[in-house]
């Protein structure tokens, strides 16, 4: 593959990127915000860029999806696109009042954001009204009960001649001085076990203004969830050290999100959380200790919705944080958010949600029901605990191909410094095709790789770390191999196995086969750049559901943006909560046979119905 460069008009920004790679791919990688509803499958037409340099002959889809006279403009869809030669672009966004861009699906809604703003006039009065009703009668509303103290403290100097009244349920929250009411942001936040993403949207407009994340804090007190649950049952000093290290990371956060986008944190008025059940407590100072053991209630399941300061979130002093309900202990609001994302449950036919990460999070949709559970899927998936392993950042390897040598791509295209989740996923699968992994977990001795492969793949097969390894790529002189050993395909084996597991007892419990499931989505962040039959060759999902996987992204920040901009989709998170069914697969009988009838690895290509147990 050769190097070209892309010109994004007007502003002439470049982009480097490789011949043959899909333009959708590298606008996301660049950082260029785009929506794709659809998940990049062009079924939606919504990802159009304009091609003002020489542009390929359109697809099919693009010929039913984009209107002719744009089609001789050179509009075409992302998504469909292989970038082959420089090229000039421009990004076609569409004004649509009902849809933000996000990274990850997100349906169609109608704004009507809890928080507005309203301009208003004192007036000199001679009559004996107090400030407060005169304030009510310039607005046109009352005060907020809950917020009447502090405003009554405020106004008692006189009420400003100009004035902005900060309105929450027709209710008057806060006023400020002068014209404001073009000022109105918010921040949807998601608080993973791994990491924190929090986006920063006009709350006027839908627009993202900035996008940030981090490492969870939290990880120096253990990689997972019961790890912190273990940590904050010591006592109320170490619940306070959770929750700080996680409100530090978000007002962090919020200050390099204002500075991106160039705005006052003072202009903010709302925060969604999307997180899971334990991530949420740790956020809000609530003990989890009842999480971590059976029957592993939570103190909370419904959404709440509380003043920022008690938090100590550093936004507007009349800013509310709501935080998403949750399903059971195990499945949060994370979930919740993905459902609302993606309104699978809205449709007739049967789908699949899997929510890949450090716990795996499954939902299925049988047509009338909703039905979860959640599976032990450990870090591996994530680059925890795997030799060579690393987040995805520069330097990452995400993609392997294996053939008569090993090919990769690294995030970046920066020199290999280690492997990250899908890099690792593919490399098992490409690894399992070629024969060094066998179906057991075992990987195969250097003289039975030399009777099997060519000797540059043979000779890749080495002993380190008192294991035998596989070397993705060689080091040199100043730099380590990146390397897989036996022990990492083991620590996959059981994140795969625990995940399959969970779909084979969610379709036995609704007696559904997996040939007749219609729809898969995969949310999470290590599966955006995730190759389907890579999931299916290691055993992950069923082989003929590669046609009818939609890689999701990050459904949780989409849901909590939704969320942030509309009251109707908060109730109607409110209401997925206590439509699910929850299956406890720890109390599941027969579960431990299952469980370890999905670790074992698919023979070669052959499909899951070989392997499934169904």
């Amino acid at each position: 593959m050769s190097e070209v460069t892309i010109t994004l008009r007007p502003d002439g920004r470049i982009i480097k990127a490789k011949t043959g790679v899909n333009l959708m791919e590298v606008l996301r990688r660049a950082g260029i915000r785009m929506d794709f509803p659809c998940g990049g499958c062009g079924a939606c037409g919504k990802c159009r860029v304009k091609i003002t340099s020489e542009v390929q002959p359109p697809k099919e889809e693009e010929i039913k999806l984009i209107p002719e006279r744009e089609l001789k403009e050179g509009v075409r869809l992302a998504c469909l696109y292989t970038v082959a030669s420089d090229m000039e672009i421009e990004v076609v966004f569409k004004n649509e009042e009902a849809r933000v861009l996000e990274r990850g699906i997100m349906g169609s809604f109608t704004m009507d954001p809890p928080v507005k703003k309203r301009r208003f006039f004192a007036k000199d009065s001679k009559d004996a009204l107090s400030l407060e009703e005169r304030l009510t009668l310039a607005v046109g509303c009352p005060v907020d009960p809950e917020c009447r103290l502090e405003l009554l403290r405020s106004i008692s100097r006189g009420l400003p001649e100009e004035g902005t009244a900060v309105i929450r349920d027709n209710m008057i929250a806060g006023i400020e001085e002068g014209d404001t009411t073009g000022k109105i942001y918010g921040a949807a936040l998601d608080i993973g076990t791994t990491t924190v993403v929090l986006s920063l949207v006009n709350m006027v407009s839908g627009k993202e203004e900035a996008v940030v994340s981090a490492l969870n804090p939290q990880k120096e007190f253990g990689q997972d969830v019961l790890s912190r649950i273990s940590h904050a049952k010591k006592g109320e000093q170490f619940l306070s050290e959770l929750q700080k290290s996680i409100v530090n990371s978000i007002n962090d956060l919020l200050e390099k999100a204002v500075k991106k986008a160039g705005i006052d944190k003072k202009d903010i008025y709302e925060m969604t959380v999307a997180a899971n059940t334990t991530m949420t407590h740790l956020f809000l100072g609530i003990n989890p200790e009842s999480i971590g053991s059976a029957p592993y209630y939570p103190v909370l399941k419904r959404g709440i919705d509380i003043k920022a300061q008690e938090l100590g979130i550093s936004i507007s002093p009349f800013g509310r944080v709501y935080c998403l309900p949750a399903i059971s202990g195990y499945v949060g609001g994370d979930i919740v958010a993905g459902i609302l994302a993606t309104g699978f449950y809205k449709k007739d036919d049967t789908a699949l949600f899997i929510d890949i990460g450090t716990n795996g999070e499954i939902v299925f949709f049988d047509g009338r029901e909703m039905v979860a559970c959640s599976c032990a899927a450990g870090p591996a998936l994530e680059g925890v605990n795997i030799s060579c392993g690393m987040r995805a950042a520069d330097g990452a390897v995400e993609e392997v191909r294996i053939s008569e040598d090993v090919f990769i791509r690294t995030i970046g295209d920066d020199k290999p410094k280690g492997v990250c989740g899908s890099g690792i996923v593919d490399l098992v699968a490409e690894l399992l095709k070629i024969g060094f992994v066998e179906p057991s977990g075992r990987m195969v001795f250097p003289d039975k790789a030399r009777q099997i492969a060519s000797p540059n793949l043979a000779a890749r097969l080495v002993e380190k770390e008192r294991s035998t390894a596989f070397i993705i790529a060689y080091g040199g002189e100043q730099e380590d191999d990146v390397f897989i050993t036996s022990r990492d395909i083991r620590q996959v084996q059981l994140a795969k196995g625990a995940i399959w597991a969970g779909i084979r007892a969610l379709l036995r419990e609704k007696g559904i086969s997996p040939k007749d499931v219609r729809r898969v989505y995969v949310a999470g962040a290590f599966g955006a750049h995730l190759r389907p039959e890579s999931l299916s060759r290691i055993g992950m999902i069923a082989g003929e559901w590669t046609e009818r996987l939609t890689f999701a992204g990050n459904t949780s920040i989409a849901g909590a943006t939704m969320c942030l901009l509309s009251g109707a989709k908060r109730k109607e998170a409110e209401n997925i909560a206590g439509m699910v069914r929850y299956l406890e697969l720890s109390t599941m009988e027969g579960f431990d046979r299952l469980f370890a009838e999905s670790l074992k690895f698919p023979e070669g290509d052959r499909s899951w119905k070989e392997n499934s147990g169904f």
